[in-house]
C-alpha cells in the first residue's frame, strides 16, 4: 500500500469509526432509532464482507482507536466493532 492510499484508508476507517459509534450512542432525538439501527446493522455488514486481509487490516484500525479512546462508552462501541469484523458474536 503506498503511503497516499494508506493515508486514504485511514481517513476513511476514521469515518466509518466515526459514523457506527455517533450512530450507536446517538439519544432518541437525535437520530430515529429505527435509522440508527438500520445504519448499523447495514455498515457492519458491508464492512464483514470486506475480504480477510482487509477485515484484518480494520480490525486493528479499531483495535488501535479503542486503545487511545478515553470515554468509555465509545471504547465499548469500537470493541464490540472490533470483534464484528473478527465475528466475535460473544
Amino acid at each position: 500500500m503506498t503511503a497516499e492510499t494508506r493515508e486514504l484508508a485511514d481517513v476513511l476507517a476514521d469515518l466509518v469509526l466515526n459514523l457506527v459509534v455517533s450512530a450507536e450512542l446517538a439519544d432518541e432525538d437525535e437520530i430515529h432509532p429505527d435509522t440508527a439501527v438500520r445504519l448499523l446493522e447495514g455498515t457492519v455488514a458491508e464492512l464483514q464482507g470486506l475480504g480477510a486481509s482487509d477485515r484484518l487490516w480494520l480490525h486493528e484500525h479499531v483495535a488501535a482507536a479503542a486503545r487511545e479512546e478515553r470515554h468509555p462508552d465509545r471504547r465499548r462501541v469500537l470493541l464490540w466493532l472490533a470483534g464484528e469484523l473478527l465475528g466475535d458474536r460473544g
